[in-house]
């Protein structure tokens, strides 16, 4: 059990470094000079884990705990270089003999950011969890040829019209 334990944390931290390694070097691995920027870089792995994550839903619903697991570990795995982020301002400070000196002091770039964009996370995680494919009221279907941009084995929702009262109070009253 020691053996397998360790053996998933090590695949855990080497996912980790592969990781890093893509975000520093904007994906470039020839040592060329036609990476990408770190942002934009962060901002397809981003693209990516939503659409492996929530790509594999084909009905409005909650995550499963797995793919939640997955969601929130790899998330936070992509913010955590962003955390880390500084930027150099002047400042004084005073010496032990009560002069002033000016000293470069550092300020996260990122926080007030980060902080927003993980309580938007939370707030979609909440919405999403309240749907509940029996509640709502919508059909699944096969797709048919005449659906544009249609995947004959995806199941294409049906709306009812007008949407359940329960579903719209319950957006209004997450997204307020």
């Amino acid at each position: 059990s020691g053996e397998q334990i360790s053996a998933a944390a090590a695949q855990e931290v080497q996912d980790l470094q592969d990781l890093v390694s893509k975000l520093m070097l904007g994906n470039d691995f020839s040592g060329g000079s036609r990476a990408d920027s770190p942002a934009i870089t962060v901002s397809h792995a981003i693209t990516n884990l939503a659409a492996a994550t929530m790509g594999e839903l084909h009905q409005l619903g909650p995550l499963s705990p797995a793919l939640a697991a997955k969601w929130g570990k790899e998330l936070d795995w992509l913010l955590k270089p962003l955390e880390r982020i500084v930027k150099m301002e002047p400042g004084k400070k005073t010496a032990s003999d009560g002069s002033e000196i000016e000293v470069m002091i550092p300020v996260k770039v990122h926080s007030k950011d980060l902080a927003l964009l993980r309580d938007l996370d939370s707030r979609l995680t909440a919405l999403q969890a309240r749907f509940h494919p029996g509640d709502l009221g919508v059909e699944y279907r096969k797709a048919q040829k005449g659906d544009a941009g249609s995947k004959w084995w995806v199941m294409v929702p049906v709306v009812p019209a007008p949407p359940p009262q329960s579903l719209l109070a319950g957006v209004r009253d997450s997204v307020a």
